[in-house]
């Protein structure tokens, strides 16, 4: 009897995907990497509802419902179109259509699907992560998002410490976040341009990365306070080890992720001087890969156990 395909959706090159793989291997499942880049051009993509189950044709391979143990939706990359078709609104529509077609055909076929359909796009909404994570239990710093000079300049009146992030993310470079300076706050036209989070800077010379794999919850500190960057640790290459959580903390995670219908989860704390762990984002297909090389812990075998039916928790 062929072994259940587990469905691994993200670019030909990503590293996290041949990781998971590479776990998965002792777990009597097949591997399918599948690269929307792929469809509609170069491979056709059907989904077919007979009455009795949902057949899914990627390319040559036929998937029927009953086949798949699993699906991880990681990063997946924009369809490629036919390059004869140059209209910008043709381009959009063709590769709204390809990814609808395949998202809601996989959706439909496939019970165990990390995160589930739709539910990244709607987590990746940070002033929604705010609120949930508010309603969680879990510490918030004061937030402002806005584009409003005004309401900026007396929420930095009110923070003399505040920094300040994008609400969404740069295609082209990594946007880290700033201390919000009086340059910054005199800069009126800058400010209105768009919406930006304003928050209230926490002292702390620990960020923690928090990834959730339903049940298993890994924590990694990241002693930024031993960089040059101590606002974002991003920019820094910084001592990393393995954290514990507090069990309020955990509750409280486990809280948010139900509430925004995850399984996977990459959360930011940072750490104040007190030892308090403050909220920050959650990004629902976040980067982990560089924390379980420096830490060992078993993320990436957590998230192959998930997508083959089996509890994450045994990854240790």
């Amino acid at each position: 009897m062929p072994a259940p395909v587990v469905l691994v959706v993200a670019p030909e090159e990503d590293v996290h995907a041949r990781t998971v793989a590479y776990e998965a291997r002792d777990l009597d499942v097949e591997i399918l990497s599948v690269d929307l880049a792929r469809f509609p051009h170069e491979a056709a993509l059907s989904v077919a509802y007979d009455g009795s189950e949902i057949l899914l044709r990627l390319g040559g391979r036929a998937l029927p419902a009953s086949a798949l143990a699993g699906a991880w939706i990681r990063r997946p990359s924009a369809p490629r179109v036919d390059p004869a078709v140059q209209q910008e609104d043709a381009v959009h529509f063709a590769r709204a259509s390809t990814r609808a077609t395949f998202l809601g055909g996989l959706g439909g076929a496939c019970a165990n699907v990390v995160n589930p359909v739709g539910s990244s796009q709607r987590a990746n909404l940070k002033p929604l992560q705010l609120a949930h994570a508010h309603a969680a239990g879990l510490r918030v710093p004061a937030t402002l998002v806005s584009n409003d000079p005004d309401a900026i300049r007396a929420f930095a009146r009110a923070h003399p410490q505040a920094c300040y992030k994008t609400v969404s993310t740069w295609r082209y470079d990594l946007k880290e976040t700033r201390r919000l300076d009086a340059e910054t706050v005199a800069d009126t036209r800058g400010l209105s341009i768009c919406p930006t989070i304003f928050q209230a800077y926490v002292d702390g010379g620990v960020d923690l990365r928090v990834t959730v794999v339903d049940g298993a919850i890994f924590a990694a500190a990241q002693h930024v306070g031993e960089g040059r960057s101590p606002v974002d640790g991003r920019l820094d290459r910084v001592r990393i080890t393995p954290a514990t959580l507090d069990e309020g903390t955990q509750a409280g995670i486990r809280r948010y992720m139900a509430a925004m219908g995850l399984r996977y989860g990459a959360f930011d704390f940072r750490v104040d001087r007190d030892g308090a762990p403050w909220f920050l984002e959650c990004n629902p297909e976040g980067q982990y890969l560089w924390i379980e090389i420096e830490t060992g812990l078993p993320i990436s075998r957590a998230i192959a156990l998930a997508l083959a039916g089996r509890d994450p928790r045994e990854a240790g």
